[in-house]
């Protein structure tokens, strides 16, 4: 790696330098003329440069080569002289002298010679002198001796070095001129030469001698002149010649830069070529690298020593190794004896004879796993080369399960033979061994309704009996599920109100969605038409079944569970309708697979939904074959963890006997309705409601456009529909928004989702969400109503009451009821008796507790859902006392006690209220703690009606109209003495007997316990031990408050332990909460 690292960065610095140097050579390229001239005019004017200093010195040079040749031309022509001609006449009488004109017959002697000879050069007019000089010359040449500083120079310096000529560059005469002097030496004595002793020179010259010079001067001009011509001519062919250079180099630049250009071309075309191939390389590399790692089987790459060169991650799963534990490691660890010791000896058999032991051929074998357990997979192995080295690639796939599977079809279809045989004789027996007890249930049903009950309670009887009927009829089909496969299975057409179908399917599952902590609501479009042919059974078997089927699979998850079932018409007509049922969930959802097995016999959507939930996989087969039959169609829109979406789309019929549409039961003609809340929730439902009844109806999302809108409301009565959802409707600020406009005459109506909330002041109408339908008058100007299964006339019977045109329903009492109930007085009269009662309690349970305790004692109350809250009221009210729990979330009791002290103190008339404390704290010093904050007072939870009396009856002032009613503590000491999980007497003791009222608080606490649980235990899988704490606590004080008293026991251990962080207690605790939880709904079931 290290290696390619440099390798690769050699490379890139070769390709930098590349580049550098196009880059230079471009501009060369781009301006091939302008380079051509630059280069020609440097070349000019070097060679001007060079003539101009090399003429003087070429000039020098040929003067001084020219005169050299002339001083060795005549000293050879004087020896020549001498040997030839002097020397062959010494011996005939003809005389050798100087004098030689003046004798006849005589001949000069070889000196006169040469100075005769360099006389006549001399006046040839070339201007080159010879002269022939010495130190001693003959008498009659007087002449001859050394001058001027020239001469007497060069005949010293040739003296001391005859072999080396002097010459030097001067004027003379005017003119520039070379003297050259050259050495006279004497060859031969003089006496060979003259005839007469007297006629030799007077010194007497041995041979070697320097007797003279013999100086040439030759004039410079005719030198330069020659040499100006010759380097002229030199110049012109030297031009000729740069001139055709540069031509050629002009064409073969130009001829380079085509072909650079089209290099470059070519180059940049390959190299996006190139990239574009290295691009796809590398995504098609990643594709591999992301399959292999992603495959669901295991993918080996061995080399041919058996060692493993690579793994995916699927080998963790399957063999219990890490891939950085197996990589490197011999393939054999894998395999179990005997074949981890033959394992060499296959390779090494293969790679001699080429027999395949498992390459190329798949095979079920045995893998030994880390742990050493033997485990069955497949394996196939295939083989290739790299470099010329042999590689194999294996895939492992898990089979055991495959394995399994085959074992059980097995015995599957060995106890299927079995079951077959059995099947006739059950479904021959059982359809009387069930109707026998569902005679029983329907009997007793039939004679409940024959006795004395309230209206509720008669809904209750009515939905029981009916719910048996259908169940019988189920039943009927799914043991006959023959008929299916058949296809004698029919539906009837007779006429059927959808509405009433759809109500009563949800009203068969609101137990379950409510012990789910779930919440159910259904939508039923008004434009339905009230009768259509139909198949009301089947049609109400598809509802339930598939909102059952939602209830079940969005429970249990870490966001509440929702269930909205909505008839919609989508397809109106004269004679025929299509009307939509759309069932959605925001459960656990499923995938695409999952989806096509739905509609599948005896599956559901994998082997964990049935251990889950349950089922034999049978109901969504029938209601699409039921779909099927009368004439509709079922599909599913899902996602994993988005929840999902059955839509059954039915063409119906019109009844030949009731028009389309029928006439409203509730008329709200002419009604102004101001509807708050978003689309999420059910505000445009309730709008299409009020519409339809004939109300004037206007839509805001929030509390913003709530505000500015009642700024702007016409004058007259105006009902305000509240959609609060989950949080606490905002009564106090659209009060104030109210209280601006003097002109209106505004009610309120508000629809809670979840639980009932404690936050309302009584003069306002709050529609709660719950499981109670029907609209409750709690002031003369409050109607609360649940959103749960809410039925479109409950709600508009609700805005009637609201505003006047419909008065509450009486219930009847139930029989056996021992006290007489004390109405509370009206919150505009408890004010005026200053005996208002402000409650600030988080815990729902708790709030409804005291809100029936203060209702059976007869006082008003407001209740606030924490202490911030609480003292906003304070703030805007007259309260005459305030009951306030310890541990509540913004601001607990101990803040809003001083926060009202500190209020009182520093204002002016204030009267001082008495606080109260209520709370499940049993410990040591919590009276004395509160009383030291400036509580007044101190109540343990749960609280007795007796004890509240007196507490009450200490605190506020003595009205001889209060009601005189006798309470007993019903509390019992310790759990022991409880008669069951519930001990019901407990709830008795702080509400009375009231029947009704003791389901009503009975039902309210399984819901609420069943959410808070599911908190409890979502914090605990988090590892969030406050939350845990906070969770436990909320549940202590409801469940000692209805008398689960073992279950609030273990709250309280759990809340404590949950304070201290300890983790692993609460591991141990929660399994006995769950175990109690159980059998505290198990008895709720058997009241």
């Amino acid at each position: 790696m290290r290696s390619a690292n440099v390798s690769v960065i050699s490379t890139d610095w070769r390709h930098r330098l590349n580049r550098l140097w196009a880059a230079c050579l471009l501009p060369l390229y781009k301006h091939t003329i302008l380079v051509l001239s630059l280069i020609f005019c440097s070349g000019t004017l070097l060679a001007l440069w060079y003539l101009s200093h090399a003429t003087t010195t070429l000039v020098q040079s040929a003067a001084l080569q020219g005169i050299t040749l002339h001083a060795e031309s005549l000293m050879e022509l004087r020896n020549l002289y001498t040997s030839e001609i002097v020397d062959r006449v010494n011996g005939h009488n003809i005389e050798v002298t100087h004098d030689y004109r003046d004798k006849p017959g005589a001949i000069p002697l070889p000196a006169t010679f040469s100075m005769e000879l360099g006389r006549r050069i001399s006046l040839r007019g070339s201007g080159m002198v010879v002269r022939l000089y010495s130190n001693y010359p003959f008498p009659w040449r007087k002449d001859g001796g050394a001058h001027d500083d020239f001469e007497q120079q060069a005949l010293a310096a040739l003296q001391a070095n005859p072999q080396q000529p002097y010459y030097r560059f001067e004027e003379f005469q005017g003119r520039a001129s070379l003297r050259y002097a050259t050495a006279d030496v004497m060859h031969a004595e003089c006496i060979s030469c003259h005839n007469t002793r007297p006629d030799s020179p007077k010194h007497d010259w041995k041979v070697g001698d320097v007797r003279g010079v013999l100086e040439i001067i030759r004039p410079l001009d005719s030198v330069v002149a020659q040499s100006h011509a010759d380097l002229r001519d030199v110049f012109i062919l030297f031009g000729a010649l740069l001139a055709l250079g540069l031509g050629a180099l002009a064409l073969v630049i130009t001829r380079l830069r085509r072909v650079s250009v089209e290099l470059e071309h070519q180059v940049a075309q390959r190299t996006a070529d190139l990239e574009q191939a290295n691009v796809a390389m590398t995504i098609k590399e990643e594709e591999i690298r992301s399959v292999v790692e992603h495959l669901v089987d295991c993918v080996l790459t061995i080399d041919e020593k058996g060692i493993i060169r690579s793994a995916n991650p699927v080998v963790e799963k399957l063999f219990g190794y890490t891939r950085d534990e197996v990589i490197g490691q011999n393939v054999s660890m894998l395999m179990p004896e005997p074949h981890r010791s033959g394992h060499d000896g296959y390779m090494g058999r293969y790679y001699q004879t080429g027999q395949a032991h498992i390459i190329g051929i798949g095979r079920e074998l045995e893998g030994l796993h880390k742990n050493g357990e033997r485990i069955a997979i497949y394996l196939a192995v295939s083989e290739y080369f790299v470099g010329g080295k042999r590689y194999f690639t294996g895939i492992l796939r898990d089979v055991r399960e495959r394995v399994r599977i085959m074992k059980d079809l097995e015995q599957a279809r060995f106890e299927a033979e079995q079951a077959s045989q059995a099947k006739s004789a059950f479904l021959a027996t059982m359809s009387h061994e069930i109707r026998t007890p569902m005679n029983g249930v329907i009997g007793m049903a039939d004679v409940l309704q024959q006795t004395s009950l309230n209206g509720y309670q008669m809904e209750m009887v009515t939905l029981i009996r009916e719910s048996a009927f259908v169940l019988l009829d189920i039943i009927e089909d799914i043991l006959d599920f023959s008929k299916i496969e058949a296809g004698k299975l029919e539906v009837e057409r007779v006429p059927t109100n959808v509405a009433d179908v759809v109500v009563k399917a949800c009203d068969m599952l609101e137990h379950l969605a409510e012990k789910k902590g779930v919440e159910l609501t259904l939508f039923i479009d008004p434009a339905i038409p009230e009768e259509v042919l139909s198949d009301a059974l089947r049609l109400r078997q598809v509802l339930v079944n598939l909102a059952n089927n939602a209830i079940k699979f969005s429970s249990g998850q870490q966001q509440p569970g929702h269930v909205s079932v909505r008839a919609l018409l989508t397809k109106p007509g004269l004679d025929q309708v299509t009307v939509e049922f759309q069932i959605t969930d925001n459960g656990i959802g499923m995938d695409e697979e999952t989806q096509s097995r739905l509609f599948t016999s005896f599956t559901q959507g994998d082997a964990s939904t049935t251990r889950r939930f349950g089922g034999t996989g049978l109901g969504l087969v029938i209601s699409r074959h039921l779909v099927e039959l009368m004439g509709g169609e079922i599909v599913v829109q899902s996602a994993p963890g988005k929840g999902s979406t059955f839509t059954v789309r039915l063409p119906l019929v019109l009844s030949p006997t009731k028009p389309a549409v029928s006439g409203k039961a509730v008329d709200l003609t002419g009604l102004s309705c101001l509807v708050l809340g978003d689309s999420n929730g059910l505000g445009d439902d309730l709008a299409i409601y009020l519409r339809d009844s004939g109300a004037i109806v206007e839509r805001v999302p929030d509390l913003i456009a709530a505000r500015k809108r009642i700024n702007t409301l016409p004058s007259g009565l105006w009902l305000l529909i509240i959609d609060a959802g989950h949080d606490a409707p905002p009564i106090e600020e659209l009060r104030a928004a109210c209280h601006a406009r003097s002109d209106l005459n505004l009610h309120f109506v508000v629809v809670e989702y979840g639980h009932p909330q404690s936050d309302i002041d009584p003069r306002f109408v709050v529609i709660r969400r719950g499981h109670r339908r029907r609209g409750r008058v709690e002031t003369m100007d409050l109607v609360t109503l649940d959103g749960d299964v809410m039925h479109p006339q409950s709600f508009l019977r609700a805005v009637a009451i609201a505003a006047g045109r419909m008065h509450e329903e009486e219930e009847s009492s139930l029989s056996g009821k021992n006290e007489t109930a004390v109405a509370p007085p009206s919150r505009v009269i408890a004010l005026q008796q200053g005996r208002l009662v402000l409650v600030a309690e988080d815990n729902e349970i708790n709030q409804k507790v005291i809100r029936q305790q203060l209702a059976l004692l007869g006082y008003a109350v407001d209740i606030a859902g924490d202490g911030r809250e609480a003292l906003k009221r304070w703030e805007s009210g007259d309260y005459a006392l305030l009951l306030t729990d310890l541990h509540m979330p913004e601001m607990d009791g101990y803040q809003l006690t001083a926060a009202i002290r500190v209020a009182e103190a520093s204002t002016a008339n204030k009267r001082r209220i008495p606080i109260i404390a209520l709370t499940a704290n049993a410990l040591k010093g919590e009276a004395e703690h509160c009383r030291a904050v400036g509580m007044d007072d101190y109540l343990s939870k749960p609280v007795q009606l007796a004890d509240l009396k007196s507490m009450l009856e200490q605190w506020l002032p003595p009205l001889d109209s209060s009601p005189n009613l006798t309470v007993t503590s019903a509390m019992p000491a310790t759990p022991a003495m409880a008669t069951g999980p519930v001990d019901v007497s407990v709830l008795e003791g702080l509400v009375g007997n009231d029947r009704a009222v003791i389901s009503e608080f009975l039902r309210d606490f399984r819901s609420s316990s069943a959410r808070i649980a599911i908190e409890l235990r979502t914090a605990f899988q988090l590892g969030q031990a406050a939350a845990v704490s906070a969770a436990a606590h909320k549940l202590k004080s409801s469940a000692r408050s209805v008398g689960a008293l073992v279950l609030g026991e273990l709250c309280a251990e759990i809340e404590q332990v949950g304070k201290d962080g300890d983790i692993e207690a609460l591991a141990v605790l929660l399994p006995r909460f769950e175990a109690e939880m159980v059998i505290v709904d198990k008895y709720l079931d058997s009241l």
